[in-house]
């Protein structure tokens, strides 16, 4: 019975030694400052879409259809859905990274597909993407 309390208490200790640590660890990185850089707003929608459907090749239903929905630069948005839902997908229609099979989107109110941009200087990018470049990012400073 002695033992098995001696062997108690040190995985006790053991156990405390290591929430010790962790906690030091949590609290190091509570000292780290963190800005966050006022971006100001951008005028117009970073991306819009309007009656958007996509479907991937091979598919025989829509992945969604008949989305409309826009997007400035104080805008807050959640995206829901079980795997396979089609959240990441409509985050690169939105951005122009997938064409959609129907509807019209993109960034300041311009239509866009991959097709449309082909050719034309500095327009390697999504709109949507070249957009989000200029809202400044949240970073850590160094102290």
């Amino acid at each position: 019975m002695m033992q098995r309390k001696a062997n108690e208490a040190t995985k006790l200790e053991e156990e405390g030694a290591a929430e010790a640590e962790e906690t030091a660890d949590l609290s190091e990185d509570a000292e780290l400052p963190l800005a966050l850089a006022a971006g100001g707003v951008l005028r117009g929608p970073i991306a819009k879409l309007e009656n958007v459907a996509f479907r991937y090749p091979g598919m025989e239903a829509d992945l969604f259809a008949k989305v409309d929905m826009s997007l400035d630069s104080e805008s807050r948005v959640c995206l829901l859905g079980e795997n396979g839902d089609g959240k990441t997908t409509l985050v690169k229609v939105m951005l122009g990274h997938l064409d959609p099979t129907q509807g019209t989107g993109g960034g300041a109110q311009t239509p866009y597909t991959r097709a449309s941009r082909r050719g034309i200087p500095g327009m390697n990018k999504a709109p949507g993407a070249q957009r989000l470049q200029s809202v400044p990012q949240m970073g850590v400073r160094e102290p």
